[in-house]
């Protein structure tokens, strides 16, 4: 049986230009909740909170919620002038915390590494998870395959020699695309895999259904709003979820 580990990517206090939702006591409820959703679950051997704004929930949390698997907690810093570089977006601070978890944590080969944003709750997080778990890695695209090249960076599955390529590819991609423009995380990844691997469909088809306010525009997800609702009909129609190796 293959090891689950859950990365949960945070930043409580945020400063990227381009984070809408910025209220302090309100992101840290919203990760502390979605700690104790996924681990209460019980789909995941451990779960890695990872914040890049130095801020700790180890105070906060009830151990006794989190008892059936492993927590762990990081923190850090993403200093300034790393975003300044980078156009001060928030994807060079996402990437930046998956590298610390990989200077951090010891990951087995074959262990199947999920990540999720750290404040969303995934009703359907199981299913991506049961669906996927014997292939390694899985992926859901925006649009069919072959007409763009963004993935869905909500929630998705990796390995450790793959994420250690994304990391690797971020400023390769950026400087392709160009440093003054934002270079969202979905691209770099989209662009990485399409170069890298091939691909197969999978069963899954259903896009994630998530309960929380953007970090990116501040406002609340609405599976039911017409923008998900066409998303979810290409997934239906295409199917947009792929196995990677």
């Amino acid at each position: 049986m293959h090891k689950k580990t859950l990365i949960l990517t945070s930043t409580i206090r945020p400063t990227a230009q381009d984070i809408k939702h910025k209220d302090f006591a309100t992101r840290k409820i919203e990760t502390i909740n979605s700690i104790y959703f996924y681990a209460e679950s019980g789909l995941y051997d451990r779960i890695i909170l990872v914040d890049n704004s130095g801020e700790s929930v180890k105070k906060d949390v009830e151990n006794s919620r989190l008892a059936l698997c492993e927590f762990i907690e990081l923190s850090f810093h993403t200093e300034p002038e790393l975003y300044a570089k980078h156009g001060g977006y928030k994807a060079v601070g996402e990437m930046d915390s998956l590298n610390f978890v990989l200077m951090n944590i010891e990951f087995e080969p074959d262990e199947r590494i999920f990540k999720v944003t750290s404040r969303y709750i995934i009703y359907n997080h199981d299913k991506f998870v049961k669906n996927c778990i014997e292939y390694s890695s899985a992926f859901i695209y925006f649009w069919p395959f072959r007409i763009r090249h963004n993935v869905y960076t909500s929630i998705y599955m990796t390995n450790v020699s793959q994420l250690k390529g994304f990391i690797e590819s971020y400023t390769k991609i950026e400087r392709l695309i160009g440093y003054n423009k934002p270079v969202p995380i979905e691209t770099v990844f989209g662009m990485y895999l399409h170069e890298k691997y091939k691909s197969r469909r999978i069963k899954h088809k259903g896009l994630p259904e998530i309960v929380a306010i953007s970090g990116t525009n501040g406002s609340k997800y609405s599976n039911w709003s017409w923008r998900e609702k066409t998303r979810s009909i290409f997934a239906f129609l295409f199917g947009l979820t792929f196995e990677f190796y």
